[in-house]
């Protein structure tokens, strides 16, 4: 039987951004990322840097450090596998020159501690010093792996500025993600703030800035929003307490119109929620604009930064004013015109956004489980870096989907069929999960300077899936080898692991044209795990052609794992598995398998050749 280990390895993400800070919008992306990464992975160790950390380990329950803690850090950026700078535009220096080099070097930093680093649903600049400009193509050039872009307008300024060595994708921003809040907690929200909500409201989120002066222009647009459509205005701070002051301000200006001006810190889906309810948004702070936006409620643009224009650009809107120069006239004509946007615009221009969104998601899960950035290709084909556990993981997070995954245990005999077989090639290269099982393909990967964290043989990783499904009281089905052979597997593995709960057996002998009446048998079975025991290639070619009439969530091809599970064969001793040397223990056992082996030191000069 496969023995139980205990792997040491880097996994998991740590977060860096602006965090902490009371800023509904830095706070919604967070949630976004969270919430996107849990779903990869809902065990996946998650380390966010914030500024009060003690507050986010309790609303997010992951842990948590602060920001400027370099030991906390750096033991954290160890342990990981992910690095993620981002949401946002943490890399500009209009704000803040500490801010830029901080962030830019904890890219560098985590880099060396052997993490990828991704820059996620981001924007960056602007970047007004040419040293600047320098420096962070320097730094980005050399450490980031992948930029996942919320606006079009930063690829364009990445371009400029010379960053041109990392995977570059178009996404959004990650809160476009969110789940929309229920009616009954958006009223409370209302009710908290002195909202009335048997009128029709226009709301007004407005933040402090140096070139932003003639307060006056807002409120005469206020003022003509109320006379002339009834919309009550409502001052919504997106950053607490920055924002409160100026709807204060504002309002002063305007005493014989009703108005609200909120004081309270609301966060990600509750904003949404509030803005959900307007007729009107008039937007300063980025993502009242974008939580508008997913709100399908017209929106006009105060631009004091490209970031506004970038989104705004992306998003065809047609209202955009810059502060420094904002007008009475321009706004009031501004708000006439957003009126005539109609539901189907806006329905449009959401669904752009959610869709674009989905890459932040994708982009990580290739660079955690090993799709992206960390393969290795045996003669075209890619095999993933993984070590036991985090395919395990990897594992767990399949489970949790609707459609069957396929798990290739990629052998040398197996990519040497592959090669050959165009239909074996296709399965190999579109399947879900590949890694190494073979002392071979670790010798072949040391050789191409990419070496495997370590070997995962196929009957190892069944075992240890089947222990998963034991904790989680996943159904499991063992199909392969000879009458009998299953049933005894099956009584030995329950026998040694307790809670595992395996619904059905069947033997490997039968004809693809008796296909439909194993999937029917296995599908009644109310199985969700499927170990195929066939031998390559039939066993990975069961799997794809049934896939899609398979009602399993994971199947693996593993061989003749059922026969050492029965008792039938001995699996190598310890010394023989320590020292890599499997394949000459059953040289020895079984001698007829000489043919066999004989043919992996050729399969090796192959592989290395076409390297």
């Amino acid at each position: 039987m496969a023995k139980d280990k205990t792997y040491k390895f880097k996994d998991g993400v740590v977060i860096c951004g602006a965090y902490g800070r009371g800023n509904a919008g830095d706070e919604a992306i967070l949630k976004a990322m969270i919430a996107e990464l849990k779903a990869l992975d809902a065990n996946m160790p998650i380390v966010v840097m914030s500024r009060k950390p003690a507050e986010l380990k309790k609303r997010f329950d992951v842990d948590s450090i602060f920001t400027f803690n370099p030991f906390a850090f750096l033991k954290a950026v160890k342990a990981a596998k992910l690095f993620i700078s981002g949401g946002g535009s943490l890399v500009q220096d209009v704000t803040s020159s500490r801010s830029f080099y901080f962030y830019l070097l904890t890219i560098a930093m985590a880099k060396r501690r052997g993490c990828k680093c991704m820059m996620y649903g981001c924007g960056v600049g602007p970047i007004q010093k040419d040293s600047h400009k320098k420096f962070a193509a320097k730094i980005i050039n050399k450490n980031v792996d992948v930029i996942t872009l919320r606006d079009t307008t930063t690829r364009q300024l990445l371009k400029e500025i010379g960053v041109d060595k990392p995977e570059i994708v178009q996404a959004a921003d990650p809160s476009f993600s969110l789940e929309k809040l229920s009616a009954s907690s958006i009223d409370a929200a209302f009710k908290k703030e002195g909202i009335p909500q048997d009128q029709r409201l226009i709301a007004f989120c407005l933040r402090p800035w140096k070139d932003f002066y003639n307060y006056q222009a807002i409120a005469d647009a206020a003022k003509y929003a109320y006379r002339k459509a009834g919309l009550v205005p409502v001052f919504l701070p997106v950053e607490v307490p920055a924002d409160i002051q100026i709807g204060k301000d504002i309002a002063r200006l305007i005493p014989d119109v009703p108005c609200v001006v909120c004081t309270g810190s609301h966060r990600d889906s509750e904003f949404i929620g509030m803005l959900s309810r307007m007729e009107l948004v008039v937007g300063m702070r980025l993502h009242s604009l974008l939580f508008a936006t997913e709100a399908k409620v017209p929106t006009i643009a105060l631009s004091y930064d490209v970031k506004i224009d970038g989104f705004y650009k992306d998003l065809e809107g047609r209202h955009l004013l810059w502060v420094e120069n904002i007008t009475s006239e321009d706004l009031i004509l501004a708000i006439e015109s957003a009126f005539n946007e109609t539901d189907l615009e806006l329905s449009h221009r959401v669904d752009r956004f959610i869709e674009a969104e989905k890459n932040n998601a994708k982009l990580a899960k290739e660079y955690l489980f090993g799709t992206k950035g960390n393969v290795v290709k045996i003669l075209d084909f890619p095999i993933m870096n993984l070590t036991m556990e985090s395919a395990i993981n990897r594992f767990s997070a399949m489970l949790e989907k609707d459609k069957m995954s396929i798990v290739v245990t990629a052998n040398p005999e197996i990519l040497n069929m592959a090669s050959k077989n165009v239909e074996l090639a296709h399965v190999v290269r579109n399947a879900d999960m590949v890694f190494a099982d073979g002392i071979a393909l670790l010798t072949i990967s040391k050789f191409f300077k990419t070496p495997f964290e370590e070997r995962i043989a196929g009957i190892d990783f069944a075992y240890n899936a089947c222990k998963e499904c034991a904790k989680k009281g996943t159904k499991v089905f063992l199909l392969g080898g000879k009458e009998g052979v299953a049933e005894k597997a099956a009584e030995n593995l329950m026998a040694e692991i307790p809670g595992l709960n395996i619904v059905g057996t069947h033997n490997g002998y039968f004809n693809e044209t008796e296909d439909l009446e194993i999937v029917e048998e296995i599908n009644n079975s109310g199985a969700e795990f499927l170990c195929v025991a066939m031998g390559a290639p039939r066993q990975e070619l069961f799997m794809a052609h049934n896939q899609d009439k398979l009602k399993v969530r994971v199947g693996v091809g593993i061989g003749g794992s059922l026969d050492v599970w029965s008792g039938n064969i001995n699996r190598a001793p310890e010394f023989y598995l320590k020292h890599g040397i499997e394949w000459l223990y059953r040289l020895i056992s079984e001698p007829k398998r000489f043919g066999r082996i004989i043919k992996i030191p050729f399969f090796m000069i192959k592989a290395i050749f076409k390297h």
